[in-house]
């Protein structure tokens, strides 16, 4: 996989920069590094990096600097992914008003870490208004400022789908949830992780409105196209694997089906030392 040697090869120059002096250049292959576990569901990892590139920057850039911020929103992110919404909601809210201050609101940095703020009211805390609005709000920022078809925008419609259906508003999440499909399709590939993501998610969506039609044909395709692009592993991966057999379960034929799906699913989780969550949220884009 292209990420896992990215991967080998930061942590190698990670190892050379140890033994520099430049902390600025150390804490920026940190941040990528992190960013990188992060995106491959090695949570741990990830906040790991991600909290020693922190520490390096305020102590060379300063707590307000743009870099240092952009740290801090990667972090709150991977707490989020952790179920650490607690110190998630911290690091966001007090990273998102000082990005604010020195970016502005219409800033891309700034409109990330509304939009992982938003998630965590709205998909976590069950604080629906509070997601519902923030992630409007980030919606229109991000279609003026980025582009409709821009990742971060596809990212939050994604978002706001997830955040409807949690409430309860199942005719405005399934109608967001294809427009974003559609423009995730024709823009970033139909095997990219964040359109894979959103299928997966509306997946999730149809098995609890018991459609397990639709459920079990969207979980198949994004099955399918998530172990060719992310491999058999992966923590997205074993998310759809369980969901799959989830869906399986509701068909008597298919209880050995879904049992093989149950078992593979464990044994992969334990062979690998899986260190994820298996749960619905987002993925994210650059680092």
């Amino acid at each position: 996989m292209v990420i896992e040697r990215l991967k080998e090869w930061f942590v190698r120059v990670l190892e050379d920069q140890v033994k520099t002096s430049d902390i600025v250049e150390r804490a920026a292959y940190r941040h990528s590094l992190g960013a990188m576990c992060r995106e491959d569901g090695k949570y741990d990892d990830a906040e790991e990096q991600l909290k020693l590139a922190l520490e390096e920057r305020k102590a060379t850039l300063g707590e307000d600097h743009p870099d240092t911020l952009w740290t801090k929103a990667w972090l709150g992110q991977a707490y989020s992914f952790m179920w650490k919404q607690k110190e998630s909601v911290a690091i966001l809210v007090e990273c998102l008003q000082k990005q604010k201050e020195v970016l502005g609101e219409d800033h891309e940095h700034t409109i990330f870490t509304a939009c992982e703020l938003g998630a965590n009211y709205g998909v976590y805390l069950n604080r629906f208004d509070e997601g519902e609005e923030m992630l409007e709000d980030c919606l229109e920022r991000a279609k003026r400022v980025l582009g409709e078809e821009h990742a971060q925008t596809l990212i939050i419609m994604n978002n706001l789908a997830l955040t409807y259906a949690t409430s309860g508003k199942a005719d405005e999440a399934k109608e967001l949830y294809l427009e974003c499909i559609e423009r995730c399709k024709e823009k970033l590939g139909e095997g990219h992780p964040e359109t894979l993501m959103t299928m997966f998610n509306l997946g999730l969506f149809y098995k609890a409105q018991r459609a397990y039609k639709e459920a079990e044909a969207i979980y198949y395709e994004c099955f399918q196209r998530q172990r060719e692009v992310l491999g058999a592993n992966h923590d997205m991966t074993l998310r759809v694997m369980l969901g799959l057999g989830t869906v399986y379960c509701e068909d008597d034929e298919k209880l050995e089906e879904a049992r093989q799906l149950f078992e593979d699913c464990l044994q992969r989780m334990a062979a690998t030392k899986h260190q994820g969550q298996l749960r619905s949220l987002h993925t994210r884009h650059g680092y």
